[in-house]
């Protein structure tokens, strides 16, 4: 019997995201009315044989798998702070890259040199590697118990989940994917 399998989608639009730049989203933003109907479009191009729903604890991630439950009839089976977004510093928080103060841009700079280096209250990219291998661990244990699963989380956790073999590097990468607001890839060699 094949091991069950495993989808990740990014939540939908959530309120405060600008249309025209990116920038780092604080923790409780909401879905916004767009990023709603997003996420009931998307509930029905849902990969087969999904049978249960996980997510981030971040409000934007929870919403988006309420909906996706109540539009499917999926159960929602977990949510767990291992799946929430990178934790940015909130000094960023809604900050346009062209205003970052000076010390997170030499951060930035440093970040996979460094990894074990946070910014102020921000998690460093280390703690953020160890917390996708848990969330690697989590998933896969929800799939052996619920069968396929889809994980909706965030665009960068999600990344990096998809590249931990490349270590820190994986961040700088996930940090430019054109990961759309609920699309759904697979989470390939889960098992």
């Amino acid at each position: 019997m094949a091991e069950p399998a495993i989808h990740l989608m990014r939540h939908g639009h959530s309120q405060g995201t600008p249309a025209t730049t990116e920038v780092h989203a604080a923790p409780d933003w909401p879905l916004s009315p767009a990023g709603i109907a997003q996420v009931e479009a998307a509930a029905a191009h849902l990969p087969p044989g999904v049978r249960a729903i996980v997510s981030s604890a971040l409000p934007r991630a929870r919403r988006t798998a309420r909906i996706l439950a109540h539009v499917t009839g999926l159960p929602v089976v977990g949510q767990t702070p291992l799946l929430d977004e990178w934790r940015s510093p909130s000094s960023v928080h809604n900050v346009a890259a062209s205003d970052y103060p000076a010390g997170y841009r030499a951060w930035r700079c440093r970040r996979v040199a460094e990894p074990h280096l946070a910014y102020e209250d921000g998690e460093s990219l280390l703690d953020l590697m160890a917390r996708a291998n848990r969330a690697r661990g989590w998933l896969i244990g929800c799939a052996a118990r619920h069968g396929t699963l889809l994980a909706v989380s965030h665009k960068l956790l999600m990344g990096v989940l998809l590249r931990l073999d490349q270590g820190p590097e994986a961040f700088e990468l996930a940090s430019r994917d054109d990961w759309e607001f609920t699309e759904i890839r697979p989470f390939p060699d889960a098992g």
